[in-house]
């Protein structure tokens, strides 16, 4: 058993207790926590990021309630202050901007335009709303945008203009530098006609698009030019994210489109370290994700097998198995090195039972009291038998900065006026099309 490393819970044997804990190197294999509410999932993440902000490590919590981020900020040491980055979408002072759109290389275009469909197709099913069509404009649309001269820099509320407004079109393809992607609007989008043509076709893309662009506290976000967080520099310095996605102020959708739209600007970071070659030299960085069957795009999901080479280490946690698609309980599953499993309902038990090799009956993972769990620990590469634990309480804050301050500084850091970003996308829609 490690005696170093992230502190999970304690382990009862013969009447004395035995600390468990995982390494760093195995931490890099990912962890998967899985419970109904109210056994202990909360306070097992709390615990470890308390862990991870006191030992200085870089860290981002994506958390679709905001609890926990309200808990973190109580953990913030004084001297780690201006390391925090937070992200309350609500804010209405001086929002963060966040554009996904801002990318250099045909490599990084890619990624973008494919991460961008997958995100649209987890919010709305696109296979059962006549998913092909969406995607074949909206990819020539994206690819559109991106293939501008260095100046134009595009934002997600440009794509409903391009659809609508022939002028701003225009503008885009007479100084559009990909010229499959200028025959395609010309010879095929703008020539169609029926009920497949463009003007019948430009509803029905941008109505995916309207609740993100009408939306005051959505616009000020997405509508800014450029990301005012350089999540590059954030995994590389050690920053410490806290995302407050709490649903019933933003609401479902527009919750799980800005964390799907955060992780892909974490992962694009991430991907981008791949010009270090001494991995060694990379500091990790520690992704916390709950609820994240809502994020689960297949791009995130990917990423567990691949997050290694760039030192992104994930921590997810959902309520039920049975919420996640097959192939995703595949990939979790698969490349996951450590489980831990709280109290579960019978269908999920029976699948976790099997999962451990029928060595924790499925009706021992139903009657597991609040804060116990069994533990399948990765320990130096190698999977151990399931053993049960006791999770264990954060400790105690003690010198620890204000949130208020915390807050604060952020906000100055990272945040805009409201004002201002307003008047930028005014100046921005009024602008000659073909200037």
């Amino acid at each position: 058993m490690p005696t170093k490393g992230l502190l999970l819970g304690e382990h009862q044997r013969m009447g004395k207790s035995q600390t468990v804990r995982i390494s760093e190197k195995d931490r890099a294999r990912h962890l998967y926590v899985v419970g109904q509410t109210g056994t202990g999932k909360s306070t097992l993440f709390l615990q470890m990021v308390a862990q991870d902000i006191r030992a200085g490590n870089g860290l981002a919590l994506i958390d679709p309630h905001g609890e926990l981020v309200d808990e973190a900020l109580h953990y913030i040491p004084q001297a780690r202050l201006r390391d925090v980055i937070y992200i309350d979408p609500t804010e209405a002072l001086a929002p963060v901007g966040i554009n996904l759109l801002e990318q250099q290389t045909d490599l990084q275009r890619d990624y973008c335009v494919n991460y961008l469909i997958e995100v649209f197709d987890l919010l709305y099913d696109l296979k059962q709303t006549g998913g092909p069509m969406f995607e074949m404009y909206m990819r020539n649309a994206l690819y559109l945008m991106l293939n501008q001269p260095d100046d134009y820099q595009p934002t997600l509320l440009h794509v409903p203009r391009l659809f609508q407004d022939q002028r701003f079109r225009h503008g885009l393809l007479n100084r559009c530098k990909a010229p499959l992607v200028t025959r395609f609007w010309k010879q095929e989008a703008e020539e169609a006609g029926g009920d497949v043509s463009l003007r019948n076709i430009a509803p029905y893309i941008t109505s995916k698009l309207s609740r993100f662009v009408y939306n005051d506290t959505m616009r000020n976000i997405l509508g800014q030019k450029h990301s005012t967080i350089d999540f590059r520099g954030a995994l590389d310095d050690g920053k410490i994210l806290l995302v407050d996605l709490r649903k019933g102020m933003l609401g479902d959708t527009n919750s799980h489109f800005l964390g799907m739209l955060l992780i892909g600007k974490i992962l694009t970071a991430a991907f981008n370290r791949t010009e270090i070659r001494d991995k060694s030299r990379l500091r990790p960085f520690y992704l916390y994700v709950d609820e994240f069957q809502h994020l689960a795009t297949p791009s995130f999901v990917s990423i567990l097998s691949e997050a290694r080479k760039y030192r992104l280490c994930l921590t997810v946690t959902n309520q039920y198995i049975s919420q996640l698609k097959e192939s995703i309980v595949h990939a979790i599953l698969g490349n996951v090195g450590t489980l831990v499993c709280l109290r579960v309902g019978s269908r999920d038990a029976q699948l976790l039972s099997d999962l451990l090799s029928h060595l924790i009956p499925a009706s021992e993972l139903v009657q597991l009291p609040n804060w116990h769990a069994y533990l399948r620990l990765l320990i130096d590469g190698n999977v151990s038998k399931p053993f049960n634990i006791r999770t264990v309480l954060p400790p105690p804050p003690d010198a620890c900065a204000d949130p208020v301050e915390i807050i604060a500084n952020s906000r100055r850091l990272y945040g805009r006026s409201r004002d201002h970003i307003a008047h930028e996308i005014q100046q921005d829609w009024l602008q000659d099309e073909d200037g």
